[in-house]
């Protein structure tokens, strides 16, 4: 054993040496054929070519009659290699002359391909905008598909939403006023939450239409002959449409009913007196008892405390004016003189009165209204007619006429 490792040692020492000399050697002889060679073989074209070095220094290590013999040699080499080309290219000329073709053709498609591929690069920049665009068009495509199924699932819901203008005209032209204002606070909802959206904007500019149509209804009916349940209605519904203050809706409600009561009293005919005062003066007069609410009912109809009613004095009134001028032909006009010892001398009549039946010697009060202001001038400033002072004569009662 230890003499197996003593050996070892020493054969690979002698490997090291041996190793170390052949390159020792080689570099000796490409040392030497490079000074040989100088002129015709340049140094870098030789080292290049592995077959050009193994050559030279075969040669290197020839004896002189083979270095004698080797230009023969290589003669007889060359000319063997030439007639074997010659035979190679007579037998495969068709090989030949086909692979020259070929390669020629090979040339002229590369080519080709050559300016294709200068094409493509050149519209490749486009082909990329193109592919943006359709990834782009695609998506929008995806997003619009999305939004007609989710359209298509919600569709019930979008009509319903869609046939509210309809609905609010058809609610408002048929007098259905609590349905309508239900309809107009839903549709204020939709205003707050999806104002951007131009079908609600569409939606909502119909239906301001139609509440304005609304509107134009609702005082047109305190225009006319309704009572005091539907004047309270009536008063309901536009103060819900939130369209006047309190003082503008008082307003607007003694305008209108003080208009239906002079359209009232412009219809009356003044022909026949009789006719007059019994056909149509008393429903008249009942007409503006409905007008002269008690002030609790003023006050419930407008919204207000009775306090606050106190501040309007005209509030309730008829203008009595309204009912004089009508009647200036037909009532009695009389004088009030006072002399200097305060005693109130009352002249004759001017117009006569009023001839009755037999069976209506006398007219039974109809109404009464005490104004509570206290003032005895109506709204327009004239004095309202004073009570017959007691001993004062009466005027002749007229002869009766046979109905």
């Amino acid at each position: 054993m230890a003499a197996a490792l003593s050996l070892q040692p020493s054969t690979t020492a002698s490997a090291t040496t041996t190793a170390t000399a052949a390159a020792l050697g080689e570099v000796e002889d490409e040392g030497l054929l490079a000074s040989l060679f100088r002129d015709r073989f340049p140094e870098a074209q030789w080292r290049e070519k592995p077959d050009v070095g193994r050559y030279l220094r075969e040669l290197s290590g020839s004896g002189l009659d083979r270095l004698r013999r080797e230009p023969e040699r290589l003669a007889e080499e060359r000319a063997q290699l030439l007639q074997q080309t010659r035979d190679l290219a007579f037998a495969n000329y068709k090989t030949f002359i086909r692979g020259a073709e070929c390669t020629e053709r090979i040339h002229r498609l590369f080519g080709d391909v050559e300016a294709s591929l200068g094409h493509l690069l050149d519209r490749l920049p486009s082909f990329q905008q193109s592919c943006r665009n359709f990834v782009k068009e695609a998506e929008e495509i995806s997003s619009n598909r999305r939004m007609n199924t989710l359209t298509l699932n919600r569709h019930t819901e979008i009509l319903e939403i869609l046939e509210i203008p309809q609905l609010m005209d058809t609610c408002v032209r048929n007098s259905y006023y609590e349905e309508a204002l239900e309809l107009a606070a839903y549709v204020r909802r939709l205003e707050r939450k999806y104002s951007s959206i131009p079908v609600i904007q569409g939606i909502v500019n119909e239906v301001r239409q139609s509440m304005q149509l609304m509107l134009s209804q609702l005082i047109q009916q305190l225009r006319t002959s309704i009572q005091l349940p539907a004047c309270l209605r009536v008063i309901g519904y536009l103060r819900r449409m939130d369209v006047f203050t309190e003082a503008e809706l008082r307003v607007k409600f003694l305008q209108a009913r003080d208009a239906w009561l002079r359209s009232i009293l412009t219809a009356i005919p003044n022909d026949d007196p009789y006719f007059h005062i019994t056909k149509n003066l008393v429903p008249y007069l009942n007409r503006c008892l409905q007008v002269l609410f008690p002030p609790a009912q003023i006050a419930q109809t407008l919204g207000i405390s009775p306090t606050q009613l106190s501040k309007h004095g005209n509030l309730g009134h008829v203008n009595i004016s309204a009912i004089q001028e009508p009647l200036a032909f037909i009532l009695p006009k009389r004088e009030a003189v006072f002399c200097l010892d305060d005693q109130e001398l009352v002249p004759d009549l001017v117009a006569p009165a009023p001839e009755l039946p037999a069976e209506q010697r006398s007219l039974e009060p109809i109404a009464s209204a005490t104004l509570e202001s206290g003032s005895e001038k109506g709204e327009s400033g004239e004095p309202l007619p004073q009570e017959p002072v007691e001993g004062e004569p009466l005027p002749a009662e007229p002869p009766s006429e046979e109905p």
